[in-house]
């Protein structure tokens, strides 16, 4: 276990701190001289997750009886260089609100790259594996099983591989995500071509209430991790791939 923890942890502070030392000196601003490779990054994450989509068709045809990890290498790297991406750009973003220089706005373009990665990676393992029947919640999930359970505090039983305030959460990051990814390339494009300024004080205003709001989102989610405690279980899983908690058993 520990060494797995090691092994995928060193890889992902690896990437993060090449990839802000590949940008740190450059003196030219990424968002206006290298924006396609934003559509490079989108690609590579396309191909990453068809590619991981027929890799397991072809491990479950040859043998359907093998037994399915609850986290795989590549939903590992899926969630976590995802959070990476997110966590860089939360920070970066401050940055450029507090001081507005080139070198915070070229490592926010690294994380919007990390985070395109990552992020298309994911949404195509999303629809190619039908993750979506397993990750999304229904009106009981949001309310009984994650509102109720832990602001009414009153008792709920998980059922299935997620439970429900994961689902819950999963439904709000996408939600608020997409507002930031969307506001976000209409500023990216405002740097290229001209858009009228009510229309991009009001992306702008989107895109950071969006951002604080996904920030906040963020913090909640990492506390519940904690409580209960039985959900540090469900961390661990993450670096170990074994489902260590039963469908059965109450968190």
């Amino acid at each position: 276990m520990l060494k797995q923890i090691i092994t995928k942890s060193i890889i992902l502070v690896v990437l993060l701190l090449v990839s802000i030392l590949a940008v740190i000196n450059l003196k030219t601003l990424l968002f206006v001289n290298m924006y396609l490779l934003m559509a490079v990054f989108i690609g590579l994450g396309v191909l990453a997750g068809i590619t991981t989509a027929a890799l397991k068709r072809i491990t479950h045809s040859r043998n359907p009886a093998f037994p399915e990890k609850r986290h795989t290498l590549g939903s590992f790297f899926q969630h976590w260089g995802t959070s990476v991406g997110i966590l860089l750009l939360f920070i970066t973003g401050l940055f450029m609100k507090i001081n507005p220089g080139i070198i915070s706005s070229n490592i926010h373009f690294t994380g919007v790259l990390i985070t395109l990665l990552f992020g298309f990676y994911f949404l195509i393992d999303f629809f190619t594996s039908q993750k979506y029947i397993e990750l999304l919640p229904d009106l009981k999930d949001i309310f009984e099983g994650t509102i109720k359970k832990y602001i009414l505090r009153t008792p709920w039983k998980d059922q299935g591989k997620y439970q429900a305030s994961q689902k819950s959460a999963f439904l709000a990051f996408i939600v608020l995500g997409s507002e930031v990814l969307i506001s976000g390339l209409i500023k990216t494009v405002a740097l290229l071509t001209s858009i009228p300024d009510h229309l991009l004080s009001a992306v702008t205003l989107l895109h950071d209430v969006a951002g604080l709001l996904l920030a906040i989102l963020t913090v909640v989610h990492i506390v519940l991790v904690f409580i209960p405690r039985a959900n540090l279980q469900l961390l661990a899983s993450w670096f170990t791939g074994v489902d260590v908690l039963k469908s059965s058993k109450q968190d």
